[in-house]
């Protein structure tokens, strides 16, 4: 049986369910990160022309700060927002 179908019919929270699985990479963290890439995009200094292997140590540094302060920041909001899954699962066959 899968964990959310277990969840369910064992009456345990589903956002609690879905956030414990442990995938790899986990998706509550991939869709905070997801939010935070328009302002990634924003950041002064990232010169976004230049490939990533020719930034200077400095530059990926700068980078990855600016990053992970996004992130936590993203990730912050997410844990904070009390808020759960509304959308509806399309069923088979409904357009849309």
């Amino acid at each position: 049986m899968l964990r959310s179908e277990q969840a369910v019919a064992e009456q345990i929270d589903s956002e609690l369910t879905i956030r414990a699985v442990g995938y790899d990479p986990n998706p509550w963290d991939v869709g905070a990160i997801a939010a935070i890439l328009p302002d990634l995009c924003e950041t002064p200094g990232i010169d976004w022309t230049k490939q990533l292997a020719s930034w200077s140590r400095e530059e990926m540094l700068s980078f990855l700060t600016a990053a992970f302060a996004l992130i936590r920041k993203g990730m912050i909001a997410r844990d904070l927002s009390g808020s759960t899954i509304t959308r509806k699962c399309r069923s088979a066959g409904t357009p849309g």
